[in-house]
């Protein structure tokens, strides 16, 4: 962004991909909105009936700077996302994820993936947006980050589409043109199979 910030997917690019779909007036999950630019998008261009945050922790420093501008009514589920039983509800799940830019962040995908499909009522939509490794094979590679002690879980697009079959997610579309030259994927992903308690693998599919 002009403002130095990592977005991801531009808002441009966020308009292309929402254009023609229905997607008004839902009950929309936003994972690690960080500086809340998808988000205020989100909240003036969808009208959530309700805009839900999932975020690691509370950061005041960015979070605040935002929120008043939001219109719909909106709350934060802080903690870790594969633990976060307060995005979970059977009577009235999420209809919409954004997970943009988190994934590779964890190693844990299956139980990160598992618990957005629980959270999600069948036949809902994610778009997920991550780092891929570009190499050809089913593989998750280990970047470290020199200096920092921090590490990433990079998938390869083969390993991200086996994940993402596993955790109930198997009617995936690839946006091609995005970022064509990059290490970036954007896919719409359908909720297809829901998963069973306490499971984070589906029992249509196994390791």
């Amino acid at each position: 962004g002009a403002d130095g910030a990592d977005l991801t997917i531009t808002l441009d690019g966020l308009a292309d991909v929402v254009a023609g779909r229905d997607w008004t007036a839902r009950k929309v999950l936003e994972v690690g909105p960080k500086y809340g630019i998808h988000s205020l998008w989100i909240d003036e261009h969808l009208a959530p009936r309700e805009l839900v945050f999932s975020d690691f922790a509370a950061d005041d420093r960015l979070h605040e700077q935002w929120t008043g501008k939001l219109r719909a009514p909106h709350r934060f589920v802080y903690g870790d996302l594969r633990s976060a039983a307060g995005l979970v509800d059977a009577d009235d799940p999420f209809e919409l994820v954004f997970f943009l830019g988190v994934l590779y962040h964890s190693a844990f995908h299956l139980p990160l993936l598992g618990m957005l499909n629980r959270a999600t009522r069948l036949g809902g939509e994610m778009l997920l947006e991550t780092t891929i490794d570009p190499r050809p094979d089913s593989a998750m590679r280990v970047r470290w980050q020199q200096g920092s002690g921090k590490a990433k879980m990079v998938p390869t697009l083969d390993a991200l589409r086996i994940e993402l079959a596993w955790t109930g997610w198997r009617d995936v579309t690839l946006f091609s043109d995005y970022r064509p030259a990059s290490d970036e994927v954007v896919l719409l992903c359908r909720k297809t199979d829901e998963l069973e308690p306490g499971e984070d693998v589906i029992e249509l599919v196994a390791p």
